[in-house]
C-alpha cells in the first residue's frame, strides 16, 4: 500500500492498521524480518529462521538460500565470543589514511539475518544485518576462511 493510499485511509477515518499490518506495509515482518524473508517458496530452499545456541543462551536468525547452519553458528559464535578476525582495507583517505578501522562491538542478540551476497566467490561473502531498533541497523561482511570468521566491511541500513 503506497504512503498516498495510507493517508487516503486515515482522511476518511477508517480504522487504522494493527501494528502487525503497519510493518507489513512497511515491508517487514513484526519481528523485524524483511517480509521476502518470510516465504520464498521454492523447492529444496533451506532459507528460514534458525535458533543457534550455545549454552542457555540462544538467537534466532534468518539464513538466506545458501546460507549452511554450520556457517551461520560459526558466525554468531565468532561474533558472541569476540573472535572476529579484522580483514577491514586500510582507509584510503583522510587522518587516518592506511591504517585499518578497529573491529566494533557487535550485539550478537541483534543478529536478524545472514545472507549469501557473493555465492561465486571463494570463499563465499556473507552479509549479517543486525538491527538497532524497527527501522535501522547495522551490516557487516564477513568470510569463512579455515574456520575463522573474517569482517571486511561495515555499513548501516534504513528502512
Amino acid at each position: 500500500m503506497s504512503l498516498m493510499s495510507l493517508i487516503c485511509l486515515m482522511s476518511a477515518e477508517l480504522p487504522l492498521p494493527s501494528p502487525r499490518e503497519d510493518a507489513l506495509l512497511l515491508g517487514f515482518a513484526p519481528d523485524r524480518r524483511p517480509v521476502s524473508q518470510i516465504v520464498t517458496g521454492v523447492k529444496g530452499d533451506t532459507s528460514g529462521t534458525r535458533r543457534i545456541r550455545e549454552g542457555d543462551w540462544h538467537v534466532e536468525v534468518f539464513l538466506g538460500p545458501g546460507v549452511s547452519e554450520a556457517d551461520a553458528s560459526l558466525i554468531v559464535r565468532a561474533i558472541r565470543g569476540n573472535q572476529l578476525a579484522n580483514g577491514q582495507a586500510p582507509l584510503a583517505s583522510g587522518p587516518g589514511a592506511g591504517t585499518v578501522s578497529e573491529l566494533p562491538e557487535i550485539d550478537p542478540s541483534r543478529i536478524g539475518s545472514i545472507e549469501v551476497v557473493s555465492p561465486h566467490t571463494e570463499p563465499p561473502s556473507y552479509e549479517i544485518r543486525t538491527w538497532e531498533d524497527f527501522s535501522s541497523g547495522s551490516l557487516y561482511m564477513v568470510v569463512v576462511r579455515e574456520g575463522k570468521v573474517e569482517l571486511r566491511r561495515i555499513g548501516f541500513w534504513i528502512a
